[in-house]
């Protein structure tokens, strides 16, 4: 599986820094450059880039979340993305990727860099390629996977999770489950943490705010999934 295959690239590793890119995506030319000066213009955990989406009808730059990620931000989401910029020896410390997870092994991993060493950093530059017309088998098509992931991920983690991070965390298995987000479970569990990842659930769950959600894209492109 992807765990043990990236967890063997780190035993071997050579380089000082370490990075990842899945099968159906790419990087821009300047991807590693960018990521190491900004890893070594501060005391960073890991660090990551916005993304480009890339569709049959355009790119999409998705620029959310970047600038300095807490652990406090991270146990709301995973507001890092799929691919981080480490040191190899930070990865082999907290013993790589973890294979008991059958999805959600990025957002757990990059949560254990963070909570070991320290604050990540998010470039608002896009510098990672998302190809979304990609017909390959995908993990994060397989909902019973992801719900069986999401479980066993807030077990793993539970002595930091608070109630909030909880209601965050519900907001997440709803949007995995594809399950709607309604204004009254909306209003109960949305908080400061959260507002980015369930305001779009929101509007794609509420048809009277769908205008709005066209407008956000002309305006803003941001990440409103459908």
């Amino acid at each position: 599986g992807a765990c043990a295959a990236r967890n063997r690239a780190i035993d071997v590793a050579r380089g000082e820094f370490i990075t990842g890119m899945d099968d159906d995506d790419a990087f821009c030319p300047e991807r590693i450059s960018t990521l190491q000066r900004s890893f070594r213009d501060g005391s960073w955990s890991c660090v990551a880039s916005c993304i480009v989406e890339r569709t049959p009808h355009g790119d999409i730059t998705r620029r959310l979340d970047y600038g300095v990620i807490t652990l406090e931000d991270m146990l709301h989401y995973n507001r890092l993305g799929n691919q981080v910029l480490t040191r190899t020896r930070y990865l082999r410390a907290i013993g790589g990727f973890d294979p008991a997870l059958p999805a959600l092994q990025d957002y757990d991993t990059w949560l254990r860099l963070i909570a070991a060493f320290g604050n990540a950093f998010k470039m608002k530059e896009a510098s990672y390629i998302q190809f979304k017309d990609y017909h390959g088998e995908r993990i994060s098509a397989n909902r019973l996977v992801l719900i069986q992931a999401f479980d066993l991920f807030v077990v793993k983690h539970r002595d930091l999770l608070t109630k909030r991070h909880h209601a965050s965390l519900e907001i997440l298995r709803r949007r995995l489950a594809r399950e709607p987000l309604g204004p009254i479970d909306f209003i109960r569990l949305v908080n400061r943490g959260n507002i980015k990842a369930a305001l779009p659930m929101l509007i794609n769950t509420t048809p009277a705010l769908s205008v709005f959600k066209h407008l956000l894209r002309m305006r803003y492109r941001t990440a409103i999934d459908t």
